[in-house]
């Protein structure tokens, strides 16, 4: 894979983490938001936060209308599912968006740089907690589950940011 098609994927990468906050908001901004997830993600948002920093100055550039309109199409993404209720809701948008980043982040692995691997890292970590599994087990009548989301956040993102003949980031609306 050649570096245009990686920086696409940590394009892709930042925007799903940079939406997956604005999940993370709304469940910490809910009454049922407590106990070990409580306990958990103000160091983990910390953490992202600080790691996405550098990658979104370098990926992203200046460049914040296309970055606001991203991430709008994926908030209007988010506007379109609906699991039992608000909370569970963006909870579960909050991890698979995290999950569906860390897809993108593997395909840099080989680029061998530092704010790649601690991400995939510290996503990995947080995803994993066994206590985070009540969210992950549903599915709805129609048959779609966590995992369906992370393929359709994976699907968006790549309609939305491609490579065109030039190789240059093309974001379409």
């Amino acid at each position: 894979m050649n570096n245009t098609r990686k920086t696409i994927h940590g394009v892709r990468a930042l925007v799903k983490i940079f939406s997956a906050l604005t999940d993370m908001d709304n469940a910490i901004h809910n009454d049922r938001f407590g106990f070990n997830l409580k306990k958990d993600l103000p160091r983990f948002q910390m953490k992202l936060e600080q790691l996405v920093y550098e990658p979104s100055k370098l990926l992203l550039g200046s460049d914040h209308e296309t970055l606001t309109l991203l991430i709008k199409n994926f908030d209007e993404f988010s506007e379109n599912v609906s699991i039992k209720d608000s909370y569970i809701t963006s909870v579960n948008l909050f991890l698979a968006k995290l999950e569906s980043a860390k897809g993108d982040l593997e395909k840099m692995q080989s680029l061998n740089t530092p704010w790649v691997r601690d991400l995939i890292k510290e996503i990995t970590i947080f995803i994993n907690k066994k206590y985070l599994n009540q969210f992950l087990d549903w599915e709805d009548n129609v048959g779609n589950t966590y995992y369906t989301i992370v393929k359709e956040l994976d699907l968006l993102t790549t309609k939305l940011i491609t490579i065109d003949e030039n190789t240059q980031v093309n974001s379409e609306e």
